[in-house]
């Protein structure tokens, strides 16, 4: 009998699909997510009005601009769970300007949270000396009568998410809402809290507006908030250069090449910016082909338009209408929400410093921090 050995044949050499998901996974690990795909950009610690605020929670483990050292020094004195001070209007300020993107998930956690820490405050464990379960795993035990009680008493900030729970639940339904997500649990006369849960619930409960002017004030709104994480950054333009924040940059002839939408300046180099707030939805989050493809192509298109606009730009820097610092160098970025899946040889993923062409907002101020 003879026996036929089987060779294995390399039927295809082509990786640019592998080196693409590197590219996207990397970037995600470096952005630490997907991001946000509101088109939002929250500054979580306020120090506005306390009639806005709630009080969320995160992990000191998490933070990843947090080097290892600091992480390990604090958590030899204090747990890893800690509150932060939110302006909740922050989180999605188009949600609260147009009234579209409100849900009942959100005023379920933030009831959740104003809930917790009046629990906490009630008995002197707010402070930092006062450790407990919450700051050491994250989780808050209260009898059930008590938290009932405080849901009877509707939304917390009735002002901003309504005096009544939306689309008619009850109590009853509020809870069940919050057992399905696991934020809260019963165990026999308690409630058990996940705080970072109600913390991450808050986070994805808006909606963001699909179409007409809503829709448009929540594009407004990401290219604002774009502008305003730069400019806590050390890329914060100063002087002459903020006058570009929303020109509307024309030729010669008094045709208009582009609007400039945020602005940056580091290291004699001038980025301008093009905010592009597409919506990717949760098809796009679990990876749907056809939402990825979309996506894509929105991002390469994006990125073939502006690198056109700066090429127009760098022949007549004049247009720009300000006197430019000497040896000044000119970079566009296209900045999104979340972190775009693009093909290798794409101009979307072409590098532009330490950044790609086009990139997240995470990216752009993860960058900007580590300078």
């Amino acid at each position: 009998m003879t026996i036929t050995l089987l060779i294995p044949e390399v039927a295809d050499t082509d990786d640019t699909v592998e080196r693409a998901i590197w590219l996207y996974d990397g970037r995600l690990n470096f952005a630490g997510g997907h991001g946000n795909y509101l088109g939002s950009f929250p500054n979580l610690v306020t120090d506005r009005r306390e009639s806005v605020n709630i009080i969320t929670w995160a992990d000191l483990r998490g933070q990843d601009l947090v080097s290892r050292d600091d992480v390990a020094r604090l958590l030899q004195k204090y747990g890893p769970v800690f509150p932060l001070g939110t302006n909740i209007e922050d989180l999605a300020p188009a949600a609260f300007s147009s009234g579209v993107g409100l849900t009942l998930e959100t005023q379920a956690a933030a009831a959740v949270l104003s809930a917790a820490w009046a629990y906490l405050a009630d008995r002197g464990a707010t402070w930092k000396s006062v450790p407990g379960e919450w700051s050491q795993y994250g989780y808050l035990r209260c009898p059930r009568d008590w938290f009932i009680a405080r849901l009877k008493d509707g939304p917390a900030l009735p002002e901003l998410i309504g005096s009544s729970w939306r689309e008619g639940a009850s109590v009853r339904g509020v809870i069940t809402l919050l057992t399905r997500e696991q934020v809260v649990l019963p165990v026999g006369r308690y409630f058990v809290v996940d705080l970072a849960g109600a913390t991450a619930l808050l986070m994805r409960s808006f909606e963001r507006a699909r179409e007409g002017a809503a829709a448009n004030e929540w594009g407004s709104s990401f290219e604002a908030a774009v502008q305003a994480a730069i400019d806590t950054t050390p890329w914060k333009p100063t002087g002459a250069l903020r006058l570009l924040i929303g020109k509307k940059v024309k030729d010669e002839n008094g045709n208009v090449i582009t609007d400039i939408d945020a602005v940056a300046f580091h290291a004699g180099t001038l980025w301008l910016v093009s905010v592009k707030a597409f919506q990717a939805g949760p098809d796009y989050a679990v990876g749907a082909y056809d939402a990825v493809r979309r996506i894509s192509r929105k991002a390469m298109a994006a990125s073939e338009q502006w690198n056109g606009c700066l090429e127009r730009i760098r022949r007549l820097p004049s247009a720009l209408g300000v006197v430019l610092p000497d040896g000044c160098t000119l970079k566009g970025l296209v900045v999104m929400p979340f972190v775009p899946y693009v093909p290798v040889g794409s101009s979307a993923a072409q590098p532009v410093g330490d950044l790609c062409h086009v990139s997240s907002i995470h990216e752009l101020i993860a960058v900007a921090l580590r300078t």
